[in-house]
């Protein structure tokens, strides 16, 4: 396994209901990417700047998110997740924090919902990583 993280530990992602090509493929997609260490990091800082963190079992990997409060820490998987993404034109866009904050609710959900998968916690059992952002 290689040290450090690579364009090819990304993902290209594409709602059913995003724009498509008359033969049917995505116009519209979202690329994500895998965490890293720094990754990692900054969703534990997000956490705690939210106010999000409650202390661990003692194995220093968990972090228990409060219900009401889990949009800053959505906000910043979406934010440290996204790569790329294009448009309903099919023309690749910035990513920008405005950008992520101005998706509808339907399509940051199915972001999130990808990323978290993409994006497992070692250590941390299917079930647990399932209901990890609090989702049904």
């Amino acid at each position: 396994m290689p040290r450090f993280r690579s364009k090819k530990e990304r993902k290209t992602i594409a709602a059913d209901w995003w724009a498509k090509e008359p033969d049917g493929s995505p116009r519209e997609w979202v690329e994500i990417g895998r965490f890293g260490y720094g990754d990692r990091q900054k969703l534990v800082d997000a956490a705690v700047k939210a106010g999000l963190v409650s202390k661990d079992d003692g194995s220093g990997d968990e972090i228990a998110l409060g219900g009401l409060q889990l949009g800053s820490m959505n906000l910043a998987i979406l934010k440290l997740g996204i790569k790329r993404w294009t448009d309903e034109d099919g023309k690749i866009v910035p990513v920008t924090d405005e950008g992520v904050e101005a998706l509808h609710e339907e399509d940051a959900e199915f972001i999130l919902a990808e990323i978290n998968a993409f994006n497992p916690q070692k250590g941390r059992s299917a079930e647990a990583q399932a209901n990890f952002r609090g989702s049904d």
